[in-house]
């Protein structure tokens, strides 16, 4: 081979080393296993790297969905990453709408997806990144660009991501079941609250079992001064559609007490290396 054919070689062999370079991160986060949550398991399984002039405020768990929040600096508007599993015409569009609406073709690190623009609601990017597991990134109208709609969706990783609680549960209490957990770190203090839901939600209130910031409680635990500020401590509030019925306030205190008698307070309540992790609450 001459020197041009050595010359030419050499140059093909760069240029495929650049791209491979390039590319490294998409593949590497592509071919990662997706992490897969059980139906009830309380932990989340993705998280969203940094995307700029976003910030990340609230994630939700539920037994079947797992949510993040991410909001704009300047606070005018929102994202919703949402994991479920279906299909994302059953959540997203009515039948007729999707028939219309097929939406644009993307790639979101190597899966196949949509980014959907629906009249009647918020443009979404969706695709599935495991059997009957999907990702959907929906965001506000207008106020969010398609290009920073699509970084956002590129910003997730699927990857096994603990939450952490100042309180467990000793059992379940009788009746009652776990609804959701919540983390909010939008009001400038970390809020961890935790919902247990009656199997029978007519007969008895759900009960919130809540750390940090303000709003009404009937009940505190882990602070002897009833007069100290609630955002140090955990604290049960009730929803009930019946709760302002008269002769109910017996029911709601009976529901306070077979809720409360399940905590089981963190050692050290300001120090999170004592806390538990929510993967270990009863099912």
């Amino acid at each position: 081979m001459g020197r041009r054919g050595w010359l030419g070689l050499g140059l093909a062999t760069a240029a495929l080393l650049v791209a491979a370079v390039l590319l490294l991160p998409t593949i590497m986060v592509r071919l990662h296993p997706p992490d897969v949550r059980e139906p009830g398991e309380w932990r989340f399984t993705h998280r969203l790297e940094p995307v700029a002039e976003m910030t990340v405020t609230r994630r939700i768990l539920t037994p079947d969905h797992e949510f993040t929040i991410v909001r704009s600096d300047a606070d005018v508007a929102q994202c919703t990453i949402e994991l479920s599993r279906g299909t994302v015409e059953a959540t997203r569009t009515t039948a007729e709408e999707s028939k219309q609406v097929t939406g644009q073709s993307v790639r979101i690190h190597g899966w196949s997806g949509r980014y959907v623009d629906p009249p009647s609601q918020d443009p979404f990017v969706t695709w599935e990144y495991a059997p009957g597991s999907r990702a959907t990134v929906t965001c506000t109208r207008q106020a969010i660009s398609a290009a920073t709609q699509l970084a956002v969706a590129e910003a997730v990783r699927f990857e096994d991501t603990r939450i952490q609680l100042p309180f467990t549960l000793g059992t379940l209490p009788e009746g009652y079941r776990i609804y959701s957990l919540d983390e909010d770190t939008g009001s400038g203090t970390d809020v961890v609250s935790l919902s247990v839901q009656p199997v029978d939600r007519a007969s008895i209130p759900s009960v919130v079992v809540r750390y940090g910031g303000g709003g009404s409680a009937y009940r505190c635990l882990g602070e002897a001064d009833p007069g100290a500020s609630r955002a140090g401590r955990v604290c049960l509030s009730t929803r009930w559609s019946a709760e302002d019925a008269p002769g109910t306030q017996g029911i709601v205190r009976r529901s306070l007490d077979q809720v409360g008698a399940q905590i089981v307070l963190a050692p050290e309540l300001a120090d999170r290396s004592t806390w538990f992790d929510a993967i270990d609450l009863p099912r």
